[in-house]
C-alpha cells in the first residue's frame, strides 16, 4: 500500500491536464461546481452525454476540499486505484493465498497502464474500483475456505457456497455505483462474469469435493473433454437455472435504487436528449460503429496489452499456461483459477467484438491480469523445482520488445512522448532488471530472479510517476498558449477557434470557447482566422457560431 501510494500520489498535480479526456472530464466538474449543477453535466456551456454523473460528483468533492486544480481533478482516481489495489490483494488472499495476493496486489500497481490510469482524471479506474468490488463481495458469499492449506499447490482450499440474498444486494449495489460511472458495462460486464463462473462450476460441472477428471483416452481426448464441457455447461436447463440463481429481480431493485433516480431525473431535466445520445450514441453506436475513427483488429488487445502491462507482461504467455492448467485439473485452486479465466474471458472478447476500440475500455480487467500472473509468479518464487526454466528465458527474452517498439515511434508526432526530445519513456533504464534476471536464472536462484523483476517493476513505476510525467509536460502549450491571449487581449477574452481545438483551452481559459463551422475555403482561412481572433461581446456560443456564418 506504501508503494501503490508512492505511484499514485508521487507529482500528481505537477502536471498540467492532459488532452483530450482528462481536459473534458475535469472541465465538466468545474462547470456543475460553478452552476450549482449536480444533474446535468455540460463541457463548455453544452449537453455533455459521454459519461453519467458519479466522477463528477467525486470531483466536485476535491474541488470544495483542494481547490480547483489538476491535484483535486486526479485526486479520486489515484485513492480508487488504491482501493482497487488493496481488493485485488484481498481477491489473491481469500481465492488462493497470502504470497499471491501479495503479487497481485504488487503487479497491479507496478504495471504501465494501470499506473497511468490510477493518475487520471477519468473514470476508469473508479469503474474498476466498482467492478472488483462487485467481484470481491460475491467471493466472499459464493466461496469459503474450507480448510488450512491443501498439500498439492500450496493454495487454501475454498469450498463453493449458495450466496445469500444479502451477498447478492451488496454485489448489485456496487454495480449500480459502477452504473453511475460508465452506464450498462457497469452492471452487464460483472453479472456476465459471475453467471459464467456459476456455469462453469455448478450443476453438472459443480466442483464440490474437486472430483478427479473423468479419464479420456486417445490422441484427441482433449478435444472430446472440451466438447463435452461446453455442451453441459450451456445445457438450456442448466443455462435457465443458472441465470435464475443470479437473482435478476434483486440485481435490477439493487441497481435501480442506486443509479435509477440520477437517471430518471436527467432524462426529465432534459426532455430525454441526455439518456438518447448516451445510450444511443455513446454505448449501442460505439459498439456498433467506431467512433472517433478508434478503431481496430479483433486481436487489438492481445497486442497492446503486451506493451501497456509492462513489466509484467513478459510473464503473460507463461501466466496463460500456468492459469489454463490449474482451471483445468482438480486441485485447491481450481475455483479462484476458473472465476480469473471469466473475468478475462467476458472482457476480452466482449470488447474484441466492440467497433471502437481503447486501451482504457479494458481496464477493469486488469485485476484479473495481475492475479494470473501472481499465480505463476508464486509458482515460480515457491515451487520452482516443478518450473521448467525455459519459460523464464522466453520472459527475460521479451523484456526488450516493448521498448524497442516505442523506440521505433519516437520521431512520431503520435508517439510514445513528444518527438521533440528523441527520447523514449526510459525504458532502458530497468535493462538492468533484466540483466540481473538472467543472472539469476542461469545460477539457479529462481526466487531472486522473481525478486529483481519485482524491485525493477517498482523502481520503473516510479520513475514514470515521478520523472518520466513531468519531462513529458514540459513540452504541452495549451497553458502558454492561453497566457499569450490573456497578455494580448484588453479585457476577458471569448476565444472562438477554426480547425484547432483542445480541451484544455476551455479548463485553463478565462471563458468558453466557441468551434466555428468548416464552411470556407482553404483560400479564406487565414482572413477568417484574423478576423476573428479575438471577440470580446458577451455573446453565447451559438450566437458566435452565426457570427462565424456571416464572417
Amino acid at each position: 500500500m506504501v508503494l501503490s501510494a508512492l505511484v499514485f500520489f508521487v507529482n500528481l498535480g505537477t502536471t498540467r491536464l492532459w488532452d483530450v479526456d482528462e481536459a473534458i472530464f475535469s472541465q465538466a466538474a468545474v462547470e456543475m461546481y460553478e452552476r450549482g449543477e449536480y444533474v446535468v453535466p455540460y463541457f463548455n456551456d453544452q449537453l455533455l452525454p459521454d459519461k453519467p454523473v458519479l466522477t463528477y460528483w467525486m470531483m466536485i468533492s476535491a474541488y470544495k476540499v483542494f481547490g480547483v486544480n489538476e491535484f483535486a481533478a486526479r485526486f479520486w482516481s489515484a485513492v480508487f486505484g488504491l482501493g482497487s489495489v488493496l481488493l485485488t490483494y484481498q481477491l489473491g488472499r481469500r481465492l488462493f493465498s497470502p504470497r499471491i495476493g501479495f503479487w497481485a496486489g504488487l503487479i497491479l500497481a507496478t504495471n504501465l497502464n494501470f499506473g497511468i490510469i490510477a493518475r487520471a482524471a477519468t473514470p476508469d479506474a473508479l469503474l474498476t474500483f466498482c467492478t472488483t468490488l462487485a467481484v470481491y463481495t460475491f467471493v466472499c458469499g459464493a466461496l469459503r475456505r474450507a480448510g488450512s492449506v491443501a498439500a498439492d499447490d500450496g493454495n487454501r482450499i475454498v469450498e463453493l457456497a449458495q450466496p445469500g440474498w444479502g451477498t447478492y444486494a451488496l454485489t448489485y449495489a456496487a454495480m449500480g455505483a459502477g452504473v453511475l460511472v460508465k452506464g450498462p458495462v457497469g452492471v452487464v460486464l460483472p453479472t456476465a462474469i459471475l453467471g459464467l463462473f456459476q456455469l462453469c462450476t455448478r450443476g453438472p460441472n459443480a466442483l464440490a469435493g474437486l472430483p478427479a477428471e473423468p479419464p479420456t483416452s486417445g490422441r484427441w481426448g482433449w478435444l472430446s473433454r472440451l466438447l463435452d464441457g461446453l455442451v453441459r455447461t450451456f445445457a438450456p436447463g442448466h443455462f435457465v437455472r443458472t441465470i435464475m440463481g443470479l437473482r435478476p429481480i434483486t440485481a435490477l431493485a439493487a441497481v435501480l435504487l442506486v443509479a435509477g433516480p440520477w437517471y430518471v431525473w436527467v432524462g426529465l431535466r432534459t426532455d430525454g436528449a441526455w439518456l438518447a445520445q448516451f445510450f444511443g450514441v455513446h454505448n449501442f453506436g460505439r459498439f456498433l460503429s467506431a467512433m472517433d475513427n478508434h478503431r481496430g483488429p479483433m486481436v487489438y488487445y492481445l497486442i497492446v496489452i503486451p506493451l501497456l502491462f509492462f513489466p509484467w507482461s513478459i510473464l503473460l504467455l507463461a501466466s496463460v499456461r500456468e492459469l489454463a492448467t490449474r482451471a483445468a485439473r482438480s486441485s485447491a485452486s481450481r475455483p479462484g483459477a476458473i472465476l480469473v479465466a471469466c473475468w478475462l474471458a467476458v472482457y476480452l472478447g466482449f470488447f474484441s467484438l466492440a467497433s471502437t476500440k481503447l486501451p482504457n475500455y479494458i481496464i477493469p480487467c486488469y485485476p484479473a491480469l495481475a492475479l494470473m500472473t501472481a499465480l505463476f509468479v508464486e509458482r515460480w518464487t515457491c515451487r520452482p523445482a516443478s518450473l521448467h526454466r525455459a519459460w523464464l528465458w522466453i520472459a527475460f527474452a521479451f523484456w526488450p520488445w516493448p521498448a524497442w517498439a516505442c523506440w521505433r515511434r519516437r520521431r512520431s508526432p503520435r508517439g510514445c512522448w513528444p518527438s521533440r526530445t528523441g527520447r523514449w519513456p526510459g525504458w532502458h533504464r530497468a535493462a538492468g532488471g533484466a540483466v540481473a534476471g538472467m543472472w539469476l536464472t542461469w545460477s539457479g536462484r529462481l526466487s531472486g530472479a522473481a525478486t529483481s523483476l519485482g524491485f525493477t517493476a517498482a523502481a520503473l513505476a516510479l520513475w514514470v510517476s515521478g520523472v518520466s510525467v513531468v519531462q513529458a509536460d514540459r513540452f504541452q502549450n495549451t497553458q502558454s498558449f492561453v497566457d499569450t491571449i490573456n497578455q494580448l487581449s484588453d479585457g476577458p477574452a471569448q476565444v472562438a477557434s477554426f480547425r484547432y481545438f483542445r480541451p484544455s483551452l476551455v479548463f485553463y481559459g478565462t471563458g468558453r470557447s466557441t468551434s466555428c463551422p468548416k464552411r470556407s475555403t482553404r483560400s479564406n482561412s487565414s482572413a477568417r482566422i484574423r478576423r476573428m481572433r479575438f471577440s470580446t461581446q458577451s455573446t453565447t456560443s451559438s450566437a458566435n457560431c452565426q457570427t462565424c456564418r456571416r464572417t
